[in-house]
């Protein structure tokens, strides 16, 4: 058994610790019930958490996958060390095509959210033209081949990849400049989502922008070169590097963009 309060008295989070609460309760129902247990979609840093506590069950055996390599959002799954499993046992890929209009990350997303579906069982979604190749956690297959039938306003076929060696696009930055007062988060932010200081405060502070993954909600923390930035609804920012100053003494910086 893992003792919870000790094993979680470094996370601040109250969400991340209630979600590694039930993590815990994963790795112990598969050492108790001696049968294969699947978490939900995780990013890289609730990743990174989750990982951590493995060590507090020696005997447990620890797997992940996002369904194909270099999957952002990842399942772990566990059992007793003496187990021979996959963590890609618990995954399924479906392909979403539309014959009308190309798709967009955040159509199919929608429109998967609109049939009840939450999103910590949705792993990555990879865009190519009319295509959408999505991960989902396998339970969820069959009701998705039936019931998606509409992205946006549009009709799709959406079938079984069962087998198929899925090789996604690479994604495609549109890389930009522009100046800041200072690295802050606040004037990032404010920089690249074209928003109002105050605005870009309030955001922060109400949780909505993460830095690599994790949730901060100070304006004035110092972001550094190579860091991702998101803001909720608003996509992907990627910090790249500062590249001098300006005669007034603003920071020239260039930053990418995440085509959707």
């Amino acid at each position: 058994m893992i003792h919870r309060e000790k094993a979680l008295e470094h996370i601040q989070d109250p969400k991340k610790i209630t979600l590694l609460r039930q993590i815990i309760d994963r790795m112990e129902m598969a050492m108790g019930s001696y049968r294969v247990q699947y978490s939900d979609f995780l990013d890289p840093y609730e990743l990174s958490l989750a990982l951590s506590l493995s060590h507090h069950l020696p005997d447990l055996e620890v797997k992940f996958s996002g369904g194909y390599p270099g999957a952002e959002r990842q399942i772990m799954a566990f059992a007793p060390d003496f187990f021979d499993f996959s963590a890609e046992e618990g995954l399924a890929l479906v392909l979403i095509e539309s014959k009308e209009e190309a798709l967009s990350h955040r159509e199919v997303l929608g429109s998967i959210l609109g049939l009840g579906i939450s999103r910590n069982r949705i792993g990555d979604i990879k865009i190519e033209g009319h295509k959408a190749t999505l991960v989902l956690k396998r339970e969820l297959k069959d009701f998705i081949l039936l019931h998606l039938k509409k992205v946006g306003r549009h009709r799709v076929l959406v079938r079984d990849l069962e087998g198929v060696d899925f090789k996604p696009p690479e994604d495609t930055w549109l890389e930009r400049g522009t100046t800041v007062s200072s690295p802050r988060l606040d004037a990032l932010v404010s920089a690249f989502y074209n928003l109002p200081r105050k605005e870009t405060k309030a955001a922060i502070e109400r949780g909505l922008v993460k830095v690599d993954f994790r949730e901060e909600t100070r304006p004035s923390y110092l972001v550094e070169e190579g860091a991702l930035i998101s803001l909720r609804g608003g996509g992907r920012r990627a910090y790249l590097k500062k590249e001098g100053q300006t005669r007034k003494g603003r920071y020239h910086i260039t930053y990418g963009v995440l085509k959707d």
